[in-house]
């Protein structure tokens, strides 16, 4: 899951699910949105009309459900769709716990008030216990470097009592590529105000996988790129494995593309450049609209297209199936737990003939 402006779509009601697969021998995780999603992620709707082709190669359902305030409080809800599927097919279900609006300041508040914590806690027990979740996947973001220490206090703390209780317990990390000190402000940055949170030695040994969130390399104010060129891909892994044994790790692996033009924002009257999560289906008609030549990068293993449109260029970076099996064996090679793709309903459909049983 980092600093972004589309940072709440990013994990506002999304759903992981594992598939073990036999041509690469590892699980395999899949993430959902909620349809109150911004428009541009793809709703519930489209996440169930595939999950619904392909149910069969699916273990485990991971639906981010619950979100955490400064004082404790636990609020969310689980997609009443998906809870019908869940139960018509008999699959286990774990649910994601995310801090509020990923707010670096409310987050501090919450961290440093340990009646807040236990009131978290109990409550998100309580959930598991009444509902008979399969476990927990935390994912807490917009975390200060400064808060570090504190973050990895509470998550072992409440993942202990998880454990005890039966519940299997996952952490969502943001990716680093490199130790500081960093050679660009923009890295310096990310590390201090997002990346730099995570004690990924310490939650791999707690955890049962941890799951890196291997996307957005470009994001909102950065130049025009793709979502996770293989070699950044390639670079988060090796260094995640300084910290954490490779079956304890899970490759995050977008299947969202990445559009990028120019708007006015409405707030200021300014022009900026606009970067767009995309289905692969809006892909397809994006190419359909303008008609530009698809090139593939054969460094980063992504096709993408440039072309004009107003007299501006516009890019488009295509995560498709080529540009998933250049990352599944990069998951493969490196013995990794597994994959966890973001997000259900956005996919190239040719993705799952490289996931079949």
């Amino acid at each position: 899951m980092l600093e972004r402006s589309r940072q709440i779509s990013h994990t506002i009601g999304y759903l992981l699910f594992f598939i073990y697969s036999s041509c690469f021998g590892m699980n395999q995780s899949f993430y959902i949105l909620h349809s109150l999603a911004p428009p541009k992620t793809s709703p519930t709707r489209n996440a169930l009309a595939s999950l619904t082709k392909n149910f069969k190669s699916v273990d485990l359902l991971i639906s981010q459900a619950y979100k955490i305030d400064e004082n404790g409080i636990v609020s969310g809800f689980l997609e009443p769709q998906t809870v019908t599927f869940i139960k018509e097919h008999g699959m286990k279900l774990m649910v994601l716990v995310t801090n509020v609006g990923f707010d670096t300041k409310v987050a501090h508040q919450f961290l440093s008030n340990p009646d807040a914590q236990k009131k978290a806690t109990d409550s998100i027990i309580k959930l598991c216990v009444d509902n008979h979740y399969y476990g927990v996947q935390w994912d807490f973001e917009g975390i200060a470097l400064a808060d570090r220490s504190a973050l990895t206090h509470f998550y072992l703390r409440v993942s202990k009592e998880l454990h005890k209780k039966g519940f299997k317990v996952s952490y969502a990390v943001i990716p680093m590529v490199s130790s500081p000190p960093f050679s660009s402000g923009y890295l310096k940055k990310k590390y201090e105000n997002w990346a730099g949170a995570y004690d990924v030695s310490a939650l791999s040994k707690d955890g049962d996988f941890i799951t890196i969130m291997a996307y957005d390399q470009h994001t909102q104010g950065t130049t025009p790129g793709p979502t996770a060129g293989l070699r950044w891909v390639e670079a988060a892994i090796k260094y995640t494995l300084k910290f954490a044994p490779p079956n304890k790790v899970s490759l995050g692996i977008p299947v969202y593309s990445g559009y990028w033009s120019t708007h006015e924002r409405l707030q200021s009257s300014t022009i900026k450049t606009y970067l767009a999560d995309i289905s692969y289906t809006q892909v397809k008609t994006l190419l359909s609209k303008f008609h530009p030549t698809l090139h593939w990068d054969n460094l980063d293993k992504i096709h993408y297209a440039t072309y004009q449109h107003n007299w501006l260029n516009e890019y488009i970076f295509v995560e498709d199936a080529p540009s998933m099996k250049a990352k599944l064996k990069l998951a493969k090679d490196y013995h990794l737990w597994g994959i966890s793709v973001f997000n259900l309903g956005n996919e190239d459909p040719n993705i799952w003939e490289l996931l079949r049983h």
